[in-house]
């Protein structure tokens, strides 16, 4: 390899930079949205379901900020139940935060290109240290798979609708995620031709597979990664002190 063309990396969560273990209860945003409720209106479980279930009416289902919007319960406290929740099974992989660090310190463009919705992606990315309940300054736009493409990513539909979302052409952008069908081979349908994907377990740094490059760890793919000018959007955060 010689180096990746393009300014955009489009990044899965889980298995990619993020790996959350068997441990972890299941939909826990949701059950933060109950305890959070159970908390400020002093009520029990099943009221705070059934609170729950007007809220969905009011809104679009699945849609936590409308939710928290209608229940008038603030971001902020529902995101620290959820962390509470995550924090102790979910495990940053160190070789993507740092390969995320170096490549916006490089001027790259970085998106999220997972089935997540918006809050999941910053809660998991706050417990890798780079975002918080409002925004994460290491990539330029936070999106769940649902606001990209109706149905998620769900098919090379998603990557196409992705990079309309993100504008740029098939050629400009790295695909980097862990699943062979869903990152790989629907990239690879919706024309984009350089996706890599990490596999920790090779003795490799890297080999190519089906048209993907896998990689030992994230750090491998840095030689590959061109300094850009910077492009009017977000920069990297000083973290020099």
């Amino acid at each position: 390899m010689n180096e990746l063309q393009g300014d955009t990396l489009l990044i899965d969560m889980d298995d990619t930079i993020v790996f959350t273990d068997p441990a972890c209860p299941d939909d826990v945003f949701m059950e933060a949205l109950y305890s959070l409720i159970q908390e400020q209106r002093d009520v029990s479980r099943e009221q705070a379901e059934q609170l729950r279930v007007e809220a969905d009416v009011s809104g679009e289902h699945g849609d936590m900020h409308t939710a928290l919007r209608y229940l008038k319960l603030d971001l902020h406290a529902y995101f620290s139940h959820v962390l509470r929740l995550i924090e102790p099974h979910t495990h940053p992989y160190d070789d993507a935060i740092t390969m995320i660090r170096e490549a916006k310190a490089r001027g790259y463009r970085i998106f999220p290109a997972t089935t997540n919705g918006r809050i999941a992606c910053l809660a998991k990315l706050a417990v890798s240290g780079l975002a918080d309940a409002d925004d994460s300054p290491w990539f330029d736009d936070l999106f769940g798979g649902g606001e990209v493409a109706k149905g998620g990513k769900s098919g090379p539909h998603f990557h196409t609708a992705l990079l309309e979302r993100v504008d740029r052409e098939h050629d400009q952008v790295v695909v980097i995620g862990d699943h062979p069908e869903q990152d790989l081979g629907w990239a690879s349908e919706a024309g984009i031709e350089q996706v890599v994907l990490p596999r920790r377990d090779q003795k490799e740094d890297w080999v190519i597979e089906d048209g993907g490059i896998f990689v030992r760890d994230l750090t491998v793919i840095l030689p590959w990664l061109n300094h850009h000018e910077r492009y009017p959007g977000r920069v990297a955060p000083d973290t020099s002190g």
